[in-house]
């Protein structure tokens, strides 16, 4: 996975490894389920869990299943 997320200013309003932490802990927890699911539900998945916390950004979100293969989606805020 990889996400990049609009920051509106450049004096840590989002603190990347919190950010970082956030993301992962919605797998971990079990919020979003890995298992059956393609790259591209995945991304849709994680990007509706950013989009309730951090409303109204552009949001990129890239998953790869091996390193080669995989899909990058740009959500804008008005999207989903």
């Amino acid at each position: 996975f990889r996400v990049a997320i609009d920051v509106w200013h450049q004096d840590r309003e989002i603190e990347f490894h919190q950010f970082l932490n956030y993301c992962e802990g919605l797998f971990t927890t079990g919020a979003i389920e890995i298992d059956f699911k393609s790259v591209e539900m995945l991304a849709d998945d994680l990007y509706l869990q950013i989009v309730t916390r951090y409303p109204g950004r552009t949001i990129t979100i890239e998953v790869s299943e091996d390193g080669e293969c995989g899909c990058a989606v740009t959500y804008s805020p008005q999207e989903k």
